[in-house]
């Protein structure tokens, strides 16, 4: 949690080891040490005018030369647009209009805040045979959130390094299996209702 901490209290936000592992702009940084600063004060969701008037002011209207970095974090995964159910139709239609973004509802997504707190990255190190079916099990639930992370994201310039970790995942799994000696009752699963892979 020390990174956190500096994250939200050093004056120059380049200087955070969170910035530099982000790879993003400085005003997107920026959004998002906002949204973790209410989120660990337990508001979870925010007004997007409210946010980056909060962040960059009124005058002049400057709140407005952070959308487009708003809208980068969304199609990146990092910040969750919420609607309600009502407006989620309508929502439909105006996501793609970044003025739109104004009257957004917006929250730390979950693969943010995995980010956060550093979850482990994909271990590759295990080379041998799968010790029994548990061990592959848990390979196969990591390869699930890695699919799961990608739904986060909307846009493909942001989701082919998550599509690397894939092929990658799952090139591993494959690997270890053809040295494992267990029982794969998946493998049969698939075979009689004729699944895909990522079925």
């Amino acid at each position: 949690m020390e990174k956190l901490k500096n994250f939200l209290s050093l004056k120059n936000i380049e200087d955070t080891q969170i910035y530099k592992e982000l790879k993003c702009a400085k005003n997107e940084a920026l959004i998002l040490r906002e949204l973790c600063r209410n989120y660990v004060v337990s508001i979870s969701s925010i007004n997007a005018f409210t946010l980056l008037s909060t962040i960059f002011g009124n005058d002049k209207y400057l709140y407005l030369d952070a959308l487009e970095d708003l809208k980068k974090l969304i199609e990146r995964g990092f910040v969750n647009q919420n609607s309600s159910f009502f407006k989620s139709l309508e929502n439909n239609k105006t996501q793609t209009l970044t003025l739109a973004l104004l009257q957004s509802e917006l929250s730390l997504s979950e693969y943010f805040l995995e980010f956060l707190e550093a979850k482990p990255r994909l271990n590759f190190e295990k080379q041998e045979a799968y010790a029994d079916y548990l061990e592959y099990l848990k390979d196969e639930f990591v390869r699930i959130q890695l699919y799961e992370r990608l739904s986060f994201i909307q846009k493909s310039a942001y989701n082919s390094e998550i599509k690397n970790q894939i092929k990658l995942y799952e090139k591993h799994i494959k690997e270890r299996l053809k040295k494992s000696k267990f029982y794969n009752v998946l493998a049969d699963i698939f075979k009689e209702y004729n699944l895909e892979h990522k079925e």
